[in-house]
């Protein structure tokens, strides 16, 4: 069974890096050490690690106070964006294009993931004491 991990990075520069160096092969991980404690094993992947698909998530949203629900496309990622600020809305629904095959409506693809603009929803629920 194969599993997709889904890692938020912050900064586009650091992400790009992060990617091409699964893609040529340069990761490396660490790892709590068996027999020595509080030291780290570091370690090659013992399998060829893959990076199917990089999506963004937008971090600026439209506040608007006279946004009216018309939204326009985007370009360069494919959100739903307020014509006039070009950010999407909060509670706008975003299905993302798939930035290593860029132009690829995600719809053509095998997997696909949709999200609010502003995620609410989509993070792990934190447990109560």
């Amino acid at each position: 069974m194969a599993r997709f991990v889904v890692v938020e990075i912050p900064d586009n520069e650091e992400a790009d890096a992060f990617v091409k160096a699964i893609q040529e092969g340069y990761v490396m991980f660490s790892r709590p050490h068996p027999t020595l404690e509080g030291e780290v094993s570091v370690n090659k992947p013992t399998t060829e690690w893959k990076v199917p698909q990089v999506y963004a998530v937008p971090t600026l949203m439209c506040t608007c106070p006279d946004y009216n629900g018309i939204s326009v496309r985007s370009s360069r990622y494919g959100w739903w964006v307020h014509a006039k600020c070009a950010k999407p809305h909060p509670g706008a629904m975003q299905h993302p294009f798939n930035l290593v095959e860029a132009g690829v409506d995600p719809r053509h693809r095998v997997y696909y993931m949709g999200f609010r603009a502003d995620r609410r929803g989509w993070q792990i629920p934190k447990e109560e004491a």
